[in-house]
């Protein structure tokens, strides 16, 4: 199911934001992880991610459950 995306008035500036990180399509690493972790906690979950979005895709940087 492909559901259209929502921009933002400011998605220019949001998608040269993510591109100066240069996060996308690295390894995991331990931060993201202990976020997702706490956020499953938190709020109670069986699953919990860490999402990027780019111009054409979406892209996890860390998963858990």
């Amino acid at each position: 199911m492909n559901t259209p995306l929502l921009r933002s008035s400011n998605e220019a500036e949001r998608l040269a934001a993510l591109r100066d990180l240069n996060i996308l399509d690295t390894a995991p690493e331990t931060q993201f992880d202990a976020i997702c972790r706490t956020a499953q906690v938190l709020f109670g979950m069986p699953i919990a991610l860490v999402s990027l979005l780019d111009e054409d895709r979406q892209w996890f940087k860390a998963r858990c459950g």
